[in-house]
């Protein structure tokens, strides 16, 4: 049985990832400490990713994001992974004109269904993800105390008691 994701915490002390908590895709972060890991955004998509197995089911995971640069083709991402066709996530997008989008993702068997909402640097500082009761919250914070409901919706045929947690940053 996995642990509950609200569990998962690190400080990232030191100049390195904890190796039993996280493993690294195409690039390690920039930056780890004071709380803070942070990736480049870069067109190999430098990626974060949990090692074990969490269980999002009656629980919740939340994570701070200092906001990235409002570059064209900037992507930043929080999944919470199932497998790569079953997760919730967290997009930012940033559009060709530096129109920034926040999406709250939902993806079933392949299926796509998004929410989107106009990027608001100072009120989606906080994201976090929370299950209860068979359905899944999307929700964002200013400051990790008072959260707005992003998106709300039932959980349907994904299994959030095994996932993945996984953070992004790319240009795309």
């Amino acid at each position: 049985m996995a642990e509950k994701t609200v569990a998962l915490k690190d400080t990232f002390p030191g100049s390195t990832l904890d190796p039993a908590k996280w493993a690294t895709l195409n690039g390690a972060p920039t930056y780890l400490s004071d709380n803070r890991a942070e990736l480049p955004c870069t067109a190999s998509i430098p990626e974060i990713r949990s090692v074990a197995l969490w269980d999002l089911t009656s629980s919740q995971f939340s994570v701070k994001v200092t906001p990235p640069p409002l570059t064209p083709g900037v992507a930043v991402a929080l999944a919470l992974e199932q497998n790569p066709t079953n997760h919730v996530s967290f997009l930012l997008e940033v559009g060709d004109g530096g129109d920034a989008v926040f999406i709250p993702r939902k993806v079933v068997a392949g299926n796509t269904t998004d929410v989107r909402v106009p990027y608001d640097q100072k009120a989606h500082v906080f994201w976090r993800l929370r299950e209860q009761n068979g359905y899944v919250a999307w929700e964002t914070s200013p400051n990790g105390q008072f959260w707005e409901l992003q998106r709300h919706e039932a959980v349907g045929a994904l299994d959030l008691s095994l996932v993945t947690v996984r953070f992004l940053c790319g240009l795309v």
